[in-house]
């Protein structure tokens, strides 16, 4: 979906949600209580990012991931590096 041309930007958007929800079920331990926490600022900070950059380079490295077949990885390095920075 997120890489075919004749998506629009609302399927795509709902397509990047979902990636990032996907990656919460597979990565985030929901019985520690402080990943959970920081894994669901990381994610409200991704899904409403007002000014886009967080946004952006989230789409960014989801299309790398995609692309390559090793979305989670990927993903699961950016998001270590925005928990990291405060993000």
């Amino acid at each position: 979906m997120i890489l075919s041309e004749s998506a629009n930007s609302e399927q795509r958007q709902n397509a990047y949600n979902q990636l990032i929800e996907i990656y919460g079920e597979r990565y985030v331990d929901a019985n520690n209580r402080k990943q959970s926490t920081s894994w669901d600022l990381f994610r409200q900070n991704v899904i409403h990012d007002e000014n886009g950059q967080l946004t952006r380079e989230f789409i960014e490295v989801s299309d790398w991931g995609c692309a390559n077949g090793n979305y989670l990885e990927e993903v699961h390095l950016f998001v270590e590096e925005g928990q990291t920075s405060g993000l």
